[in-house]
């Protein structure tokens, strides 16, 4: 074997595999050894009818069509080609770069492939039946999010792309193979578009039921479509984990990055699972996109998952090209790095014991990283773009925290001029006078849109020169 890992072009990363798996520790009693094990275990069905190794996956295994044996395509040729590669630690660049871009950021620990599928490692090398089934059998979706896209959501799909929406891919056949599958499978994972609202995954949590299946589930949701069904379903079935998508904790901010959503019920329906999660044991978790939209209200949303004791998992935003914070041009990445690393030392002094440290640390080491894989001659590459967003860095907020008062603005404003190239600097400015003017009823606040509209003046002075 390899001593380090590699890519199925040659490439060798800088990485060795006892490094990898140092933070690995349920593999250490493995002999069967693989840097990911989503080819023994997983098998992933999205919308569009594609069968891949994992929600990750950039490549298909298979495509659905209505004669297909999932169990043959499992068995098959590409599954083996992948459990061999795999086995010798090296990795498919094209359809494993999510991995890939996290092995070379950060600890082993963080790898999706690590946090996925080593907790069902074992050594059968040719296993019969999967493990693991990550269903995203529609694009149903209630809502229209920044930084996603039509494939994802529905309502995307409708109303920003006026597009059709498409059919389900997914016939008899493929629910006669499930009621095989299932009664083998140790772990089911439903993604959307919105899991509650896609009526084939309502189709396999019936086949579940009938089938007394206790395998566990987790279901990642925007926790705003949870109907009497869902909760029944949530209720009944042995489900392990709900990651809840959130943005910000922010109501205004987290509506306009999650088009459509209802704060009110979003939180009532946070606290409807924490609720549970006291009953049952139910894990109830975060899932946080990083992206140009919220990178301010990131420390916020730490906050929120420590004081409700919730994991915090953060999902690298790496497209939309103009959304993601890792095609930003470098002084707006050490910008918010920078940001990020100050709220770091106060998160630290409020949570002496501080849960989601390593993950937060793990989202510092994310942009690091691509700002150490900068040459001199570095450009963004802005291929996958969401038309709806204008793919600026967006200002902080004057009014909520941390900018909650004068001072912390007006701060901000001189670390802004200081950082960012002038035109950036001028339009964040512009943008946190606005909400600044807004809280003018007191003369601190009246003097800080003065302070304010002072340096942008000599702003606008400097670029007319």
């Amino acid at each position: 074997m390899n001593e380090y890992i590699t890519l199925r072009s040659g490439e060798r990363l800088a990485r060795t595999i006892a490094d990898y798996d140092s933070s690995r520790p349920n593999i250490r009693k493995r002999t069967l050894r693989s840097v990911c094990y989503a080819p023994y275990l997983s098998m992933d069905f999205d919308a569009i009818g594609a069968i891949r190794l994992c929600n990750h996956s950039h490549s298909e295994v298979a495509r659905m069509r209505p004669d297909l044996s999932v169990i043959d395509v499992w068995r098959g040729e590409t599954y083996r080609r992948y459990r061999a590669e795999m086995s010798a630690y090296t990795m498919d660049e094209q359809n494993c770069r999510h991995c890939v871009r996290q092995c070379r950021a950060g600890s082993g620990s963080h790898v999706f492939a690590t946090e996925q599928f080593d907790g069902g490692a074992n050594d059968d090398a040719d296993p019969p039946y999967p493990k693991r089934l990550i269903f995203r059998l529609n694009s149903t979706c209630n809502l229209d999010c920044v930084m996603c896209d039509g494939l994802t959501s529905s309502r995307i799909r409708r109303e920003r792309d006026k597009a059709p929406i498409r059919p389900s891919m997914y016939g008899e056949r493929f629910f006669t193979d499930m009621e095989e599958i299932l009664p083998h499978v140790e772990h089911l994972e439903f993604y959307g578009g919105e899991p509650f609202l896609v009526k084939e995954h309502v189709r396999i949590f019936e086949i579940l039921a009938r089938v007394n299946a206790r395998c566990t589930i987790y279901v990642n949701t925007n926790a705003v479509s949870l109907h009497p069904r869902a909760k029944q379903f949530l209720e009944t079935l042995n489900f392990k984990t709900i990651a809840v998508s959130m943005d910000a904790v922010n109501p205004e901010l987290h509506g306009e990055i999650r088009r459509g959503l209802r704060s009110d019920l979003f939180f009532d329906n946070i606290d409807y699972l924490l609720t549970l999660r006291d009953k049952t044991g139910l894990s109830v978790m975060l899932n946080v996109t990083e992206h140009r939209k919220n990178w301010f209200e990131l420390p916020q949303v730490f906050r929120f998952a420590e004081k409700k004791q919730m994991y915090l998992h953060i999902n690298t935003c790496i497209h939309p090209h103009n959304v993601t914070l890792y095609t930003l041009p470098s002084d707006q990445c050490l910008y918010v790095l920078d940001f990020l690393e100050r709220q770091r030392a106060e998160l630290l002094v409020e949570f002496p014991r501080f849960s989601n440290l390593a993950n937060y640390d793990f989202l510092l080491s994310l942009i690091r990283s691509e700002l150490a894989s900068r040459g001199a001659g570095w450009r963004p590459s802005l291929i996958n773009l969401n038309a709806a967003s204008d793919g600026h860095l967006a200002a902080p907020r004057p009014g909520v925290a941390p900018f909650d008062t004068p001072g912390k603005v007006e701060a901000e404003a001189q670390r802004i001029l200081r950082m960012l190239d002038r035109d950036t600097a001028a339009r964040m400015m512009r943008d946190m006078l606005v909400r600044a003017r807004g809280f003018a009823d007191s003369d601190a606040w009246r003097a800080v849109a003065r302070d304010m509209e002072r340096l942008l003046s000599g702003v606008r002075a400097h670029s007319t020169t």
